[in-house]
């Protein structure tokens, strides 16, 4: 199922590149990330559309169990974190804010 996936993934690919590159010219574009977030679920929305029913059963079979395994991991994660110390969440914040800030930063100029 990942395979279905990564197909059309790769698909998708050269028409995110091609766009990009497009828009590299276009003064009043957004921001580079956020213009490439936007191109790349436009790609995916419209490759997923354009499939068969059976190609669109298994990318969401495959979706589903990515999520399970996902959910599976956080559940885990919280048995073995039910007794967190406070110090650990504090020093993440830092990375989180400092993040967030450049991005900010980097958008705003």
């Amino acid at each position: 199922m990942r395979d279905v996936v990564q197909n059309a993934l790769c698909k998708i690919e050269d028409m995110v590149k091609n766009k990009q590159e497009k828009l590299k010219n276009v003064l009043s574009a957004e921001p580079a990330r956020k213009t490439t977030l936007c191109i790349v679920k436009q790609h995916l929305k419209n490759a997923f559309n354009n499939e068969s029913e059976e190609i669109k059963a298994e990318v969401l079979a495959a979706v589903e169990e990515m999520k399970e395994m996902k959910y599976a991991k956080i559940e885990e994660a919280k048995k073995h974190t039910e007794h967190c110390d406070k110090d650990i969440y504090i020093s993440k914040i830092s990375t989180i804010l400092t993040q967030f800030f450049e991005e900010l930063h980097e958008m705003t100029n």
